[in-house]
């Protein structure tokens, strides 16, 4: 059979999978009635009508699979996002420990005695917790949350395509009913536990690499991950078709012995197939594991194989049975690049060599013709990836050419090696772990050499749309190559340049303030054309609000790359605690402090990222003006006069006036800095948009203050839920006396303030 109709299929079932929201369910399901009566009515509609019938059959399974079931738990939040009841459910996921405490899935809930559909996330600190346990307690159950920013991690759909829809955590103390009986999925867990226990007593401190790329287990990786990724080199800590090709060539040498060729193929596939399951399913491993399985069961039944049939089908079964996979960053690499080899990989055979090549010179051609051609396939390989490494990762990363080079051998030997090493009795593995030792410094020393290359570029960002005309110019780019049309594909390269940089090279319209939901801290945004000001960077890496999931995605979505001046407020560190992890991705021209924040233990190291960025810094020693671009800053507090003991005190106090709206940013000002400002700039404290000091403390926000600045809206800084009780009931209360509306950012999300808009943007 040809490839082409299998391909042809493939595609029609993923424009259907694409465009299944747009339409209702029974709209798909009349189409594909009509498709299909069309085909059996007229023979000459019938190719038409099949392909038609699978767009629709396509959007009718991932919308049927999408629709929930009766009494389900997302009920129980119809009036407020969390419920404090008796509530037993089954565990169902592996059992891991994050953070101090126990993470699994429950499912078959049952709230008050009540049965309710749909699984959720489990934390609790009670260990010796396992698969198929009933736990039950008084357990106060949330729901999942939208994200607090735009282009932060979407949690809330992450969790909702795997069947997970609330979170809970115990409020009692948690009783458990032992699970009973023989249970595969807990017999694959147990081994999966074991393995884990295993890797960490073979491999020492080597053991969160090894857990990531024989079990896809990343949590520990650190700045490993960082410096893969910088090589251009992170497929090699996703499991994918590198590590299953390896598993494969392993279990293939070990079941060769066997004498029966068809037992040897079965247990091969079921041997991929147990590990796709150690993997947790990871869809990059499913693919892979799929198409050498219908390779396997192909040769099998003497069936001619063909890779393109092999990849379509792949395809078909992994997204008939998961729909929802088809949004895995990593499944889409997977499929892209092998697509890539398949379709589009031109022929590079620099060197011709003929009949009268033999000795050095054949063997000196050949090499070069392998050595070019590694370069080729990365390059290839790398810049059909590059939409998705824009839109996701925000970079573009040709540092993978160089590096796969010598990266994948020495991978894949060192793989051959862990398996060994984790498989061997004692006296074999001693004599193996020396060796794995070498080939894994060798790697780290080429990784790190690789990471310092100048071939990546970033933060770097592509637009859904963008992606797509990406992806449109890649293939015509890879059809014309084949066909040698070069004026053809000069232009092609031009316009996938244009597509990339034209957005960076319009000028920014945008005059806007955004202030960022970043847990507990504070952090706002003014923009004014080309010109861009932090004020405070929210809190530090080990918050849940950490910088560079809270407010970097959004800063790179809409292309600011550069920041005229970042002000930090105090030297608090739910202030400045970002600072760092945006200066390693954005240019940071100025930052402003106070002569106090000088005077802390935090000084010297942010003083260091400062020299490295080479920015220049203004001390505010009293009340002055900031000039950045066409926007005046003024600076209210600290003024020279004023002394107070306590940090917070020491806050700036800035005033902006965006077109014919005042903002005022009061830091963590308390009421001693409210009171002192009334007595000395009472005409410059009315404004339209007030940001809350100290987060919406009982210590700020006097009712004086109040109705001195007079703002037609008030905006608290702070997480949904925090030790402190953030903000205060009787600061709300006497906002709410004042008749002034007020935000809090970890309820409401991000708000932002656009030109002549009445009023903020909030996430819902």
């Amino acid at each position: 059979m040809s490839p082409l109709p299998l391909i042809f299929c493939a595609v029609c079932w993923l424009g259907g999978l694409l465009v299944s929201s747009q339409q209702p369910t029974v709209i798909w399901f009349f189409l594909l009635v009509a498709a299909l009566g069309a085909g059996w009515l007229k023979r000459s509609l019938r190719s038409g009508a099949i392909l038609v019938a699978i767009v629709a059959l396509a959007a009718l399974h991932i919308s049927l699979n999408r629709q929930l079931p009766g009494r389900h738990v997302t009920a129980l939040f119809t009036a407020k996002e969390e419920i404090l009841q008796p509530i037993s459910g089954t565990i169902s996921g592996e059992v891991v420990l994050r953070d101090g405490r126990w993470l699994t899935r429950i499912n078959q809930l049952t709230v008050c005695g009540v049965a309710v559909s749909g699984a959720a996330l489990f934390s609790t600190t009670k260990p010796g917790l396992h698969y198929g346990d009933r736990v039950s307690c008084i357990m106060q159950l949330s729901a999942i949350r939208p994200p607090g920013n735009p282009g932060m991690m979407n949690w809330q759909k992450w969790y909702g395509r795997r069947g997970i829809f609330a979170r809970g955590y115990p409020r009692s103390a948690v009783t458990v009913q032992p699970a009973s009986g023989f249970s595969l999925q807990r017999s694959i867990i147990d081994l999966r536990r074991w393995m884990l226990r295993r890797i960490r007593q073979r491999f020492g401190e080597d053991a969160p690499l090894i857990s990531a790329v024989l079990l896809g287990c990343k949590d520990e990786l650190g700045d490993t991950r960082t410096l893969f990724t910088q090589a251009g080199l992170s497929h090699l800590l996703a499991i994918s078709g590198l590590h299953v090709g390896v598993l494969f060539l392993i279990i293939t040498g070990i079941t060769s012995i066997l004498p029966q060729r068809t037992f040897r193929k079965l247990l091969t596939i079921a041997l991929l197939m147990l590990y796709c399951l150690l993997c947790n399913g990871i869809p990059s491993v499913f693919r892979a594991t799929t198409m050498l399985s219908l390779y396997l069961l192909a040769s099998l039944f003497s069936r001619k194989v063909s890779a393109p049939n092999i990849l379509a089908a792949a395809f078909l079964v992994i997204t008939i049975l998961r729909p929802e996979d088809i949004y895995s960053v990593g499944l889409q690499m997977s499929f892209i690049a092998v697509a890539t080899l398949l379709f589009f990989l031109p022929r590079i055979r620099p060197c011709r060599i003929t009949k009268s090549d033999n000795g050095l010179k054949l063997a000196a051609k050949k090499s070069a013709n392998n050595l070019i051609g590694i370069v080729g396939v990365s390059f290839w390989v790398s810049l059909y990836l590059s939409p998705i490494t824009m839109h996701y990762f925000y970079q573009f990363n040709l540092n993978g050419i160089i590096a796969n080079m010598l990266a994948i051998p020495l991978f894949s030997l060192l793989l051959v090696l862990s398996v060994i090493c984790l498989a061997v009795p004692p006296p074999l593995y001693q004599l193996y772990y020396p060796v794995f030792l070498v080939v894994h410094q060798v790697l780290n020393r080429w990784v790190a050499l690789c990471a310092g290359m100048p071939f990546c570029w970033k933060p770097l960002f592509a637009s859904g749309m963008q992606v797509i005309v990406l992806f449109g110019l890649l293939i015509l780019g890879g059809v014309l190559q084949k066909r040698r049309h070069r004026a053809m594909l000069i232009g092609v390269v031009l316009a996938l340049v244009a597509v990339v940089a034209l957005p960076y090279m319009v000028p920014s319209k945008h005059e806007r303030v955004v202030f960022f939901d970043c847990g507990l801290g504070d952090c706002a945004l003014i923009q004014q054309g080309e010109t861009a000001v932090l004020i405070d960077t929210g809190p530090v890496e080990d918050e849940p609000g950490h910088a560079t999931r809270t407010i970097l995605p959004f800063l790179i979505r809409q292309r600011i790359t550069n920041l005229d001046l970042v002000i930090l407020t105090h030297g608090h560190n739910d202030h400045f605690g970002g600072f760092d992890a945006l200066a390693q991705e954005l240019n940071i021209q100025r930052v402003a402090v106070t002569d106090e924040f000088k005077t802390r233990s935090c000084w010297p190291r942010i003083q260091r990222t400062i020299v490295e960025e080479n920015a220049e810094v203004t001390t505010v020693t009293d009340t002055t003006t900031i000039v950045v671009g066409d926007l005046r800053l003024k600076v209210l507090h600290p003024d020279a006069g004023y002394n107070h003991p306590k940090i917070n005190n020491a806050s700036i106090v800035v005033r902006v006036v965006l077109q014919s709206t005042v903002f005022l940013f009061c830091g963590d000002a308390e009421e001693e800095v409210e009171e002192h400002l009334l007595s000395r700039y009472p005409k410059m404290l009315n404004c339209d948009v007030l940001k809350v000091g100290h987060h919406g403390s009982k210590t700020s926000s006097t009712m004086a203050f109040i109705q001195g600045t007079s703002p037609e809206v008030a905006i608290v800084s702070t997480s949904r839920h925090n030790r402190f009780s953030f903000p205060h009931p009787a600061t709300m209360r006497r906002y709410a006396q004042a008749g002034v509306p007020c935000y809090i950012t970890g309820t409401d999300g991000c708000i932002i303030f656009e030109k002549s808009q009445a009023k903020p943007t909030t996430r819902e």
